[in-house]
């Protein structure tokens, strides 16, 4: 007799830097960091996917050196280390991203980083690889745009995503498998389960305790 056994849904996690949490060493752009085109800082166009620059510069205002593998700068763009490039190019594909070779420098000008950094530019998002499913939570302080708790994956896939969502689309999404190994080999990752994102994005700003995230021992 056969016996029907109904797939279990793939579970998904967020990788997504909540600012009361913001960790000691990584960049915070628009606060303590600034990225721009190193041969030309007047350009602007890369910031729009458009003109991407040979060489990027990444300037931190902060003392002490950076210590990160990836931070978001903005929709599509994020500054990655070259141990997480090669973590990424194992479930990306070459075609859907340009990187760009980034310097780390304070001010002054002097190196703040012992580690090799790039910027990528990502060309292609996994929008089509979600099912969003019944319930949504409002975005605090927004009428309009609503989280939603209730994401899975299609088809099963194991691997890295990124979401063209607004909020989701400051962070990266990971499987159990993919969240297990950024757990176990990167600096640091504030992450948490899909289903946890609207608390911690609605709680974002808060010194309070509000919900533990994922972490890791490094």
């Amino acid at each position: 007799m056969f016996i029907y056994k109904k797939k279990m849904k793939e579970k998904l996690f967020i990788w997504f830097m909540t600012t009361t949490r913001w960790r000691a060493g990584v960049p915070q752009f628009f606060y303590n960091a600034e990225l721009s085109d190193l041969e030309n800082p007047t350009n602007s166009d890369w910031k729009y996917m458009k003109n991407i620059p040979s060489q990027m510069l990444l300037t931190y205002k902060n003392k002490g050196n950076v210590r990160f593998d990836w931070v978001f700068y903005r929709n599509r763009i994020m500054v990655v280390s070259e141990e997480f490039l090669s973590f990424l190019s194992a479930y990306w594909e070459e075609n859907r991203y340009v990187v760009s070779p980034c310097l780390v420098q304070h001010s002054k000008g002097v190196s703040c980083s012992d580690k090799s950094y790039f910027v990528l530019f990502l060309l292609e998002v996994d929008n089509s690889s979600f099912i969003v499913e019944e319930g949504k939570k409002r975005i605090a302080g927004n009428r309009f745009e609503y989280l939603y708790p209730n994401i899975t994956i299609k088809e099963q896939k194991k691997g890295v995503f990124y979401y063209d969502r607004i909020a989701y689309e400051q962070g990266l999404l990971f499987t159990e498998e993919t969240k297990d190994i950024v757990l176990s080999s990167f600096y640091k990752p504030e992450i948490y389960l899909i289903e946890d994102f609207p608390t911690a994005y609605n709680n974002m700003n808060k010194k309070e305790e509000f919900l533990p995230p994922l972490s890791n021992t490094l």
